[in-house]
C-alpha cells in the first residue's frame, strides 16, 4: 500500500519529475532526507551545485506536456479505485499535486486539470 491512513484520513501527494527541481536552484531546495521535514526551510541557491547537477544527470529532464498529464492522471484514477480512495483534487503541471481521502464515497471523479508547457 502507497499510504498509511491508520491516523489519517487524507493524504496531499506532491512531486516534481526528474530534472525539474535540481539542487542548488535559486528558488531554493531541499536535498536530504532530514531536510524534507513540513516546514523545514529550503536551502538557498548554489549556481555551482546546479550546473554540477545538471552536468550529471543521467537522463533527460521530463516535462509533462498535455498528453504526459492525460495519461499520469488515468493511472492515479486506477490507483485509487484499486486502494478504495477519494482523488479529491488533482494538479498536474511541471509538477504533480493530488489529494488524497481515505475512503471512497460516492464522488464524481477528478477529471479537470491543467497542464503548462515547460522547457
Amino acid at each position: 500500500m502507497l499510504f498509511d491512513f491508520e491516523n489519517r484520513n487524507y493524504a496531499l501527494v506532491t512531486s516534481t519529475t526528474y530534472g525539474n527541481w535540481l539542487p542548488g536552484e535559486e528558488r531554493g531546495f531541499v536535498s536530504k532526507n532530514e531536510e524534507n521535514i513540513f516546514g523545514t526551510p529550503f536551502r538557498s541557491a548554489e549556481p555551482e551545485l546546479k550546473r554540477y547537477t545538471q552536468n550529471n544527470l543521467r537522463g533527460v529532464p521530463v516535462f509533462l506536456d498535455g498528453e504526459k498529464a492525460e495519461t499520469l492522471l488515468r493511472q492515479w484514477h486506477e490507483e485509487v479505485e484499486k486502494q478504495a480512495w477519494n482523488l479529491l483534487v488533482a494538479a498536474i503541471m511541471s509538477n504533480l499535486s493530488i489529494y488524497l481521502s481515505k475512503r471512497r464515497k460516492p464522488l464524481e471523479r477528478a477529471t479537470c486539470f491543467e497542464h503548462s508547457k515547460v522547457g
